[in-house]
């Protein structure tokens, strides 16, 4: 039973070890959708808002393959309203920056996103 209790506490441990990094809120200062990233269930969650780009009514992308490999987020979001599909890859630089390359039907873009400060 204690090793039961061990390897399961590493595993936990393991598996946020590294993604703890990128939790909070994130701005993108009106260039790309905001994003909340938080682990729940000991899963890496994401919600984007679709506030800049997709819709000025505030509703929620439709956020999905979410892979963390390599101190890397890959992620692909979907806005039903109008068909936009793009992915995301988003790499730490510091506590307070992430830089984030978007993709779509347009082209890819470099964003910075800041941490918003609550």
């Amino acid at each position: 039973m204690k090793n039961f209790i061990i390897i399961a506490f590493m595993l936990l441990t393991t598996f946020t070890y590294g993604q703890d990094k990128f939790l909070g809120n994130w701005t993108s200062n009106g260039h790309a959708t905001d994003m909340i990233i938080s682990i729940s269930n000991n899963k890496l969650k994401i919600v984007c808002t679709a506030e800049v780009l997709s819709s000025p009514s505030f509703k929620l992308l439709q956020t999905t393959n979410i892979v963390f490999n390599d101190n890397v987020i890959t992620l692909n979001n979907y806005y039903k309203e109008n068909n936009w599909r793009s992915s995301k890859v988003i790499n730490y630089k510091n506590k307070d920056t992430l830089l984030v390359d978007i993709k779509n039907k347009n082209g890819i873009y470099k964003v910075v996103y800041v941490k918003k400060q609550l």
